[in-house]
């Protein structure tokens, strides 16, 4: 008889880089200068403590670290919010997984708070 025991300290999961970037237009023309928040979380807010990066000429940039797992799918759960006057607005929230190494959003402002985005071609908008 013939057994084999797997018996290890390797983590079950680990993690990797992710950039995440995007382009955000207002009207056809790009976002000339903003920020942005990524949210990690169920239920993220964007008043949260967060990822930021400034928005220039309608681009912005972030790099995290996200977690895979070993055996099984880490599911993300992330939030894209845009800073419009003195307001956070969630314009993109989604879960999936796994994480891939680029995160890129393509976001169109249609009215006040208003943000259609596509996250590596995942759509959510809100109202």
């Amino acid at each position: 008889m013939f057994a084999i025991f797997l018996v290890g300290c390797a983590p079950l999961s680990y993690e990797k880089p992710q950039t995440v970037t995007g382009s955000l237009v207002i009207d056809g023309r790009p976002l000339k200068s903003g920020q942005v928040r990524l949210v990690e979380g169920d239920n993220p807010s964007c008043n949260n403590a967060a990822m930021s990066a400034p928005v220039t000429d309608g681009q912005f940039e972030l790099r995290r670290n996200v977690e895979h797992g070993r055996l099984a799918v880490v599911v993300q759960q992330d939030a894209l919010c845009i800073l419009e006057g003195k307001t956070w607005v969630k314009a993109w929230h989604n879960v999936y997984g796994p994480a891939s190494p680029t995160l890129v959003f393509s976001c169109t402002k249609q009215g006040q708070g208003m943000w259609v985005c596509l996250g590596n071609d995942m759509e959510t908008h809100f109202k």
